[in-house]
C-alpha cells in the first residue's frame, strides 16, 4: 500500500465518476490524499496555488493530476502530422542515447 502522504489531484465534474475513482484507487491499494477539482480552471489554480488554491498546507502540490474525461464520444481523426511525427521519431531515436 502506498502511504505516501503525497497529493493526486483529479479533475473531474460527474460525482459518480468521482466515486468510481477512488473505489478503482482504492482497489489499487492507493491511499494517497485524492484532491478533486471539476474542471480545467480549477485545476490550473490549484496547480499555480491561485485564488482559493493559495494554501498549500490545505492544498499541497499533487505528485500526478489526473483528467478523467467520459464525455468524448469518438477519438480525433488522424492526420498527416501524427504521420510526420512518428517517421522523424523513428529517424532519430537511433541516434539519441537513453537517459540512465
Amino acid at each position: 500500500m502506498n502511504q505516501s502522504g503525497e497529493t493526486i489531484l483529479l479533475v473531474e465534474d460527474d460525482e459518480a465518476d468521482v466515486f468510481i475513482m477512488k473505489h478503482v484507487l482504492k482497489k489499487a491499494g492507493i491511499v494517497n490524499a485524492l484532491q478533486v477539482v471539476t474542471h480545467g480552471q480549477a485545476a490550473l489554480d490549484y496547480f499555480t496555488a491561485t485564488s482559493i488554491y493559495s494554501d498549500r498546507t490545505s492544498f499541497p502540490l499533487p505528485v500526478i493530476g489526473v483528467i478523467a474525461s467520459t464525455g468524448i464520444t469518438k477519438p480525433p481523426k488522424r492526420t498527416k502530422v501524427s504521420t510526420v511525427n512518428c517517421d522523424l521519431e523513428a529517424k532519430f531515436s537511433k541516434s539519441l542515447e537513453p537517459i540512465s
